[in-house]
């Protein structure tokens, strides 16, 4: 499936912690679709964090991997309980290092469900062919 280049188009994505938050209150994350070339850099940054011991680095390095991506936010308060808007400069702000970097794996593992598949123009990812039927399982008596 073509990746979308349009700006408007975009998806979201939950941290695990906040799943038991009920769903019109549960603070998200939107991101545009990445192209291959993007996610093959977002990969060497994520090698990146990975491998470097010094603690700054991980963290500094966690939030710069998903900040080029994040277009928008929602749900997100402050520990004061007060609506914080949409700045990519706030995220170090609203999330931890560890946050970002699930968010990071995530954006790079991101693909459309099939449900969004099948209701776009694109072709199903499924294959169209009929399997082989397996030959019937002939016993073994034991003496």
């Amino acid at each position: 499936m073509p990746i979308s280049l349009s700006k408007t188009d975009t998806f979201r994505l939950e941290l695990k912690i906040d799943e038991s938050v009920p769903e019109e209150n549960r603070p998200y994350f939107e991101f545009a679709p990445l192209t291959g070339r993007e996610q093959k850099t977002l990969a060497k940054e994520l090698d990146d964090v990975t491998k470097n011991p010094s603690p700054f680095a991980i963290v500094a390095n966690s939030f710069s991997l998903i900040k080029p991506f994040l277009v928008g936010w929602g749900n997100i308060v402050d520990k004061h309980d007060n609506v914080v808007l949409f700045d990519p400069e706030k995220i170090e702000d609203v999330i931890q290092y560890l946050e970002a970097q699930e968010l990071a794996w995530k954006l790079f593992g991101y693909a459309p469900q099939l449900e969004e598949l099948k209701n776009s123009e694109s072709q199903s990812p499924l294959p169209t062919v009929k399997s082989v039927n397996p030959e019937p399982v002939k016993s073994v008596e034991t003496p």
